[in-house]
């Protein structure tokens, strides 16, 4: 069976059926009866199951392959091609046409927000759109998002013949300064969207701007110790870094001085022999800054099999 994949499924019920009356051509001859189906306005991911039949014009037995479409991943106005590979020498690959209009009942744009690196007090503005198709039943449940962070507001508009929420979301100008990293969540009555998950990240700069906010080590193998760096730069004034440790105790985190009072590096070290697995932890970085006695960055990586 030849799979092409997307979010209407055709099932073909393909039939052969023997020329009727008049000349015969020697050998198999394909038609396709018909050569193009309109599926007409299908919600995305629908299945519809499509009768065809395949005519032999000729004397001898025509050989095809069944087919399956699915265009599960397809939005808007669609046309698409399928080949059925039959034994005709004249027509080796019968084309047949499937066209549709394949409506999204539901979409949810941005899922993640990325308020950037600002400095602490600056409020930063962005908007979660969430468009609902026509005939779809939609309403807010409830919105969960991080207080301590964000405000929200919430309004309903259109757009053509559909139904959009929009939820402004804010970054509070009193936010914690250090790394954003947070999920937020949005519940709704939809079917296809009772728990939208809205990923926060981002950057508020205290006394220190922090370059990169994570320790990722990423896919590595057994066997080598493995190092990754942040550099934390001071921002309005001298300010130090005191000390680092890692809630790990199997991995080493140091301090490098490249500027005093200016310019920081805390190095993680992966030693070797760490087992197959996650590598979850922190590094708790400590500072002279009264509003930032701790920056407290993620370490994330999988240790795979060493090779032999």
């Amino acid at each position: 069976m030849r799979r092409i994949l997307g979010g209407i499924a055709l099932l073909g019920a393909l039939a052969i059926a023997a020329g009727a009356g008049g000349l015969r051509v020697a050998g198999p001859v394909a038609r396709l009866d018909p050569a193009t189906v309109d599926l007409g306005v299908l919600p995305q991911g629908a299945i519809r199951k499509v009768d065809v039949t395949l005519h032999n014009d000729g004397s001898a037995e025509l050989q095809i392959l069944s087919v399956t479409l699915s265009t599960r991943t397809f939005s808007g106005q669609i046309a698409k091609h399928v080949f059925l590979q039959t034994n005709d020498p004249a027509s080796p690959r019968a084309a047949l046409t499937l066209t549709a209009e394949v409506r999204v009942p539901l979409t949810c744009r941005p899922t993640t927000i990325d308020f950037g690196a600002v400095p602490r007090g600056t409020a930063v503005l962005d908007t979660i759109r969430i468009k609902v198709g026509p005939g779809e039943t939609f309403a807010l449940e409830s919105l969960a998002f991080p207080a301590a962070l964000v405000t929200t507001e919430t309004r309903s508009t259109t757009e053509g013949d559909s139904l959009v929420q929009e939820i402004r979301v804010r970054l509070r100008p009193d936010a914690p300064a250090g790394p954003i990293r947070a999920t937020a969540h949005i519940y709704t009555n939809h079917p296809a969207a009772r728990d939208l998950s809205i990923q926060l990240t981002g950057q508020v700069i205290g006394a220190f701007q922090i370059e990169p906010v994570s320790f990722g080590f990423g896919q590595f193998r057994q066997g080598t110790a493995r190092e990754r760096s942040v550099r934390l730069t001071a921002r309005g004034g001298p300010h130090r870094v005191l000390g680092a440790v890692c809630t790990d105790a199997r991995l080493s985190a140091t301090v490098r001085t490249i500027a005093e009072g200016e310019t920081y590096e805390v190095v993680l070290t992966l030693p070797g022999d760490l087992p197959r697995g996650e590598v979850r932890a922190e590094v708790k970085i400590a500072t002279d800054d009264p509003g930032q006695r701790e920056i407290t960055l993620p370490v994330t990586g999988l240790v795979r099999r060493g090779s032999a």
